[in-house]
């Protein structure tokens, strides 16, 4: 499964009119695992992220008057994104190891 960005503008009953995205722009936001890792990771949260963590439980919505805020977070996140660790290895099931020893 694989995060991505949708975007909607609401509408005066409440809904969410959902937009097409641009010809040529990717919506991507990671695969999910990258919800868990990254986005609700503490060094996230320690950069004053609010945004990127509520992902690690749920859909993100961000109203239009919340959008520089949240263009903010994103791109203080992307300037400290070399002290970001690296995604961790994938959970591999554990295996039986049989030994030969005598």
């Amino acid at each position: 499964m694989s995060l991505n960005i949708t975007m909607a503008r609401p509408t005066t009953d409440g809904t969410l009119t959902f937009r097409d995205v641009p010809p040529g722009v990717d919506a991507s936001a990671g695969g999910e695992s990258t919800r868990q890792w990254l986005y609700s990771s503490q060094i996230v949260r320690d950069l004053g992220a609010v945004y990127l963590p509520r992902l690690a439980d749920d859909r993100l919505v961000v109203p239009p008057e919340e959008t520089v805020a949240f263009l903010r977070e994103c791109a203080r996140v992307l300037a400290e994104l070399p002290a970001v660790p690296a995604a961790p290895p994938p959970t591999s099931r554990p295996t039986s190891s049989t030994s030969n020893a005598a």
